[in-house]
């Protein structure tokens, strides 16, 4: 339900009713502070050692998701996490490998 509610909004957001594009560019603004909150606690995380937020940090620095995208930043987190065995650290690296 929740879906159909965003892409009603989508759609006469795009088409210029006014008050639906305020509401939808403030729920990305809202939902943009909370990636960068996110990233920062994660990078906390991260940095005390825990494989599955260096995981996370990896994530976000891949795809810009709270962070700038930052592919140097992406391969050390992952790679931190890999040296910890964390599987789906693992994974990924053997996926990018695979794609190349």
């Amino acid at each position: 339900m929740t879906l159909i509610f965003g892409i009603v909004f989508f759609v006469l957001a795009k088409f210029g009713f006014p008050v639906i594009t305020e509401m939808v560019d403030k729920r990305a603004k809202h939902i943009e502070q909370s990636l960068q909150d996110a990233a920062k606690w994660f990078l906390k995380a991260a940095e005390a050692g825990l494989p599955d937020a260096q995981f996370n940090v990896a994530l976000m620095y891949e795809n810009g998701l709270g962070t700038d995208q930052d592919p140097t930043e992406t391969g050390k987190w992952l790679a931190r996490a890999a040296e910890q065995g964390f599987e789906p650290a693992l994974q990924h690296i053997t996926r990018m490998y695979n794609k190349r």
